[in-house]
């Protein structure tokens, strides 16, 4: 009579351990045995205590009631996704596109937004995530899919928007609440008349550590100097303004970002504050000499060159001397859908 293989020999618990060691272990040890197949797949539906998700981002698509889902997984992560989707979700392996990036896999699929594997992901994807990343372009309230991670865990969020409103600000800062997020990304291509740019951005500073605002350009009779001055005196210790950046032209044609005069106001308020932050912006006017107030450093950013056009947006910073190297906001993109060039 043949001995069970050890591993067959410990208890559940010492099994699920394992797995949460070794998870990129859970397909062969799947074939090793009944048994052991039989351990894993309880841990599939109802273990999974650490972290699989680095990230899920959803896009609404206008006026569809569909969303493109990305799922990145660290790739030892990727097979036990997988199992805990296939397991909620027959059809999961039939919808989910795969592509690897580097050291995670990344998941891809389009469906309405009553599809069984939206809440299967949900399930599947366990308490915490590391980013969520939401898209809406139409009239399809945020809300209205927020099931998908009503009961996780994240410490970031990027919002793009077509066109912002004021239940749009609201819902986003319901969410920094309920989930203690403490990095924001805004990106809104129009801001409605009913939501107040100027105490949204105020209440922000008061929520996140990190905010990131995009297209700048399109919160006109804003006065930026004030403003700052004001959100960097709260919680807010790293702030980043940028535009809409068009690699065709060079930046002196670029989209208008804060003045001079505001530039020269902050130069000279900022470092006021005592306090180790991290300011920038896309900046496209001139500034003569720049008076620097130790321990902060201000300082203009030439973008390179790609021929006779610049690469990216000319920046100011202005930054306590510890974080003066800080990265600002690398580029990346929603590969396999129309998410644009991104965040950090």
């Amino acid at each position: 009579m043949e001995c069970p293989p050890p591993l067959e020999l410990l208890p559940r618990e010492l099994i699920w351990s394992l797995i949460e060691q070794a998870p990129e272990a859970v397909a062969a040890l799947r074939l090793s045995s009944s048994t052991l197949r039989a351990h894993v797949d309880q841990y599939a539906l109802h273990g999974a205590a650490i972290r699989l998700v680095d990230e899920v981002q959803v896009n609404s698509l206008g006026l569809q009631a569909c969303v493109d889902v990305k799922v990145e997984v660290p790739r030892r992560m990727a097979s036990l996704l997988e199992l805990r989707l296939r397991l909620r979700c027959a059809q999961a392996k039939r919808i989910l596109k795969r592509r690897r990036i580097d050291d995670r896999i990344a998941y891809y699929f389009t469906v309405p937004t009553f599809h069984p594997i939206l809440r299967a992901l949900s399930e599947a994807a366990g308490r915490h995530i590391g980013r969520l990343s939401l898209a809406r372009y139409g009239p399809m309230p945020l809300a209205e899919i927020d099931f998908m991670w009503r009961e996780k865990s994240f410490r970031k969020l990027d919002v793009e928007l077509e066109k912002a409103n004021d239940d749009d600000a609201k819902y986003v800062q319901n969410t920094i609440v309920t989930h203690k997020v403490d990095h924001l990304t805004w990106n809104a291509s129009e801001v409605g008349d009913s939501c107040d740019t100027v105490a949204f951005l105020s209440e922000m500073a008061a929520l996140v550590r990190t905010l990131y605002v995009f297209r700048i350009e399109t919160l006109e009779d804003i006065a930026w100097a004030p403003l700052i001055q004001e959100m960097l005196s709260k919680k807010l210790d790293k702030l980043h303004l940028s535009t809409t950046f068009d690699r065709s032209i060079s930046y002196f044609e670029q989209f208008d970002t804060i003045s001079t005069d505001c530039a020269t106001a902050l130069i000279e308020a900022l470092p006021k504050i005592r306090k180790r932050f991290h300011f920038s912006t896309a900046f496209t006017g001139r500034l003569g000499g720049i008076k620097q107030q130790r321990p902060f450093i201000c300082r203009i950013k030439e973008p390179p060159l790609i021929g006779m056009k610049q690469k990216t947006n000319r920046m100011l910073i202005i930054s306590h001397w510890s974080r003066i190297d800080e990265e600002i906001v690398p580029e990346r993109k929603f590969d396999g859908t129309s998410f644009d060039a991104y965040f950090s």
